[in-house]
């Protein structure tokens, strides 16, 4: 399985992480602008910021 997980991740790394960050997102209702401070951490520019 890590071979399996590491081929994916390997050959398309940053679609990946882009993926799994909207599915993180997807997760929560935000009603407020998500805060600088999470933006950093999250560590991607998000889909509408500016």
């Amino acid at each position: 399985m890590d071979k399996m997980v590491w081929a994916e991740y390997s050959s398309a790394g940053d679609e990946l992480v882009e993926e799994a960050t909207d599915v993180f997102l997807n997760c929560f209702d935000f009603e407020e602008p998500l805060s600088d401070e999470l933006k950093e951490t999250i560590g991607i520019d998000l889909p509408g910021d500016a």
